[in-house]
């Protein structure tokens, strides 16, 4: 008989909810903006490395290579984008908390949040 296996929710652990309370100090709406974003890319996000999560990963082959755009830089790539391009969005700063909080998670959750390119295993030669 097969033992069922269970999987345990992931949740934030305190310890990373307190290294933003002197931001929901200066500004609120950023802070609340970073919970949601690691909330609910967690939800979205595969829950272990090598999974397929709710949301496909964007990888792409380049002849010997093969790039994956994490979610963690998809939001980097975003948020510095906004930085320099003066669009004024409805509740820009909590937008810019949800960005970051999406970064947040992708670094913090993965271990090979760092792996972007890497070369491909079929193509050894």
């Amino acid at each position: 008989m097969q033992k069922l296996k269970f999987i345990k929710p992931k949740l934030i652990k305190p310890k990373k909810l307190f290294l933003g309370m002197p931001l929901a100090v200066f500004s609120p709406e950023i802070y609340f903006g970073m919970i949601f974003g690691y909330l609910m890319t967690d939800f979205l996000a595969a829950k272990e490395t090598g999974l397929q999560g709710k949301i496909k990963s964007i990888v792409f082959n380049i002849g010997k290579w093969r790039v994956h755009l994490h979610h963690w830089l998809c939001g980097l790539i975003i948020l510095t984008s906004l930085f320099f391009i003066n669009i004024n969005l409805p509740f820009h700063q909590f937008s810019f908390g949800i960005l970051g909080g999406m970064i947040f998670q992708g670094i913090s959750c993965y271990p090979d949040w760092h792996k972007v390119i890497v070369k491909n295993k079929k193509q050894d030669d």
